[in-house]
């Protein structure tokens, strides 16, 4: 965990390269440990999500999305490989909403947290940002459509405490938000509106006095701005 912490670190500094070659050597190191039993069968899925979730970030933002879109696609097949929920790397699908009845000896279902299905919210965010900018605004809907549904369903499952709840919401809110900016991106302003909206809601409802969502509520308020001043144009 601290490597992926100064991972991250890297990234916000804006030191891509460091972050890729860390990011890189966690993988392969987190996939040795898999090969070689440590976690049990599939027990080190959560890790192996994350790494990939992070390199792929990395790659994002250093310009390389068609190996962003490779490794998210290979967590993707990580959980349809151990758990056989329906999470296809070219299926829009939500984890955990279509479930496998059947398993074999050499690929046994394996019981997931919340954690995990969390992280795949995550991925289908990526998934969704990256297609959004490229232009490829109906892809980046589908998988903005698959996000909400998964974090809808497991977000509040991860702490109960007000600090908790505050950074929950403030996840979900950040995906209800690109839900919105999809819409406004493919025209729809009204149902665009209503995201960001929901999403200011989520925030609001959960903010602690520590003052931690301030931003990401800053960011929702000038998204709705925009998109009224969009719709306007519009018409």
């Amino acid at each position: 965990m601290e490597s992926q912490w100064t991972a991250l670190g890297f990234l916000c500094d804006r030191q891509f390269y460091k972050a890729l070659t860390l990011d890189e050597f966690c993988r392969e190191v987190v996939d040795a440990l898999e090969a070689q039993g440590a976690g049990g069968s599939g027990g080190l899925v959560f890790w192996r999500l994350l790494v990939r979730l992070n390199l792929g970030d990395a790659y994002a933002r250093f310009n390389r999305h068609k190996e962003a879109l490779a490794v998210m696609n290979q967590a993707l097949e990580l959980i349809e490989r151990f758990s056989g929920m329906g999470v296809a790397a070219n299926g829009i699908r939500s984890c955990g909403v279509a479930h496998s009845t059947t398993q074999s000896k050499d690929n046994p279902k394996t019981s997931f947290r919340s954690r995990e299905r969390v992280l795949v919210g995550a991925i289908y965010y990526h998934l969704s940002r990256i297609h959004l900018e490229a232009g490829d605004k109906e892809e980046a809907f589908r998988l903005a459509d698959s996000m909400v549904e998964v974090l809808e369903r497991f977000i509040w499952d991860l702490g109960d405490s007000k600090e908790d709840r505050e950074a929950e919401a403030c996840v979900l809110a950040t995906a209800y938000s690109h839900r919105g900016v999809c819409d406004v991106g493919r025209g729809k302003y009204e149902t665009g509106l209503a995201w960001l909206q929901r999403a200011q809601e989520c925030v609001e409802k959960n903010a602690d006095l520590s003052g931690d969502s301030a931003p990401i509520l800053a960011s929702i308020q000038e998204r709705i701005v925009q998109a009224r001043r969009d719709s306007v144009a519009f018409r």
